[in-house]
C-alpha cells in the first residue's frame, strides 16, 4: 500500500562553504563565516574537533581568543592554531538529547577581533575542512 506524500530521503552530500566579511584583497580584519552542511544528531555539532586549513595567502593572527569563535552560537570548548591549521572543538550540547539523524549545518563565525587578513591579490583560495573521517574543500572568493 502506497501512502500519498510520503519520501524517503537519502543521506545528504556534505559540504562546506566560507564568505568573508570584506571580499577585496589585503582587508584586514575580517570576519568568516564557515558553514557545514552533513548530517547532525539533534541538529547539534557534537564534540567532534573540526581542523580548518587556510591558505598560505591567508592573513592569520598569532594568536585567536576563543571569544572571537562560536560554533552553531556558541563558544567552543576549545581552540588552537598550529600554523595555518586550526582546530575548534565544539562545546558539549546541554540538555536532553535524541537520536535523530537529519542533515544541518555547523555554522563557524570567526569575529573581525580574531584578526585574519584576506590575501592580497585577487583569486579563488581553497580552504580544507576536517572532520573525523570527512575531508571538505570550499572556495574562499577574493575579488576587486
Amino acid at each position: 500500500m502506497a501512502v500519498a506524500g510520503s519520501a524517503i530521503a537519502g543521506p545528504i552530500q556534505p559540504s562546506a562553504t566560507v564568505v568573508p566579511s570584506n571580499s577585496s584583497p589585503g582587508v584586514r580584519p575580517v570576519s568568516l563565516i564557515i558553514k557545514i552542511r552533513l548530517e547532525l544528531q539533534c541538529g547539534q555539532p557534537g564534540v567532534a574537533p573540526i581542523t580548518i586549513t587556510l591558505p598560505a595567502a591567508e592573513k592569520v593572527p598569532r594568536t585567536i581568543p576563543l571569544t572571537a569563535v562560536r560554533v552553531s552560537g556558541r563558544l567552543p570548548a576549545t581552540l588552537s592554531r598550529q600554523g595555518r591549521r586550526i582546530t575548534i572543538t565544539p562545546a558539549a550540547p546541554s540538555g536532553v538529547t535524541c537520536d535523530v539523524i537529519a542533515p544541518g549545518t555547523i555554522t563557524i563565525r570567526i569575529s573581525k577581533t580574531a584578526n585574519f587578513g584576506n590575501p592580497d591579490r585577487p583569486g579563488n583560495y581553497r580552504i580544507a575542512i576536517d572532520r573525523q573521517t570527512l575531508h571538505l574543500q570550499a572556495n574562499l572568493a577574493i575579488h576587486t
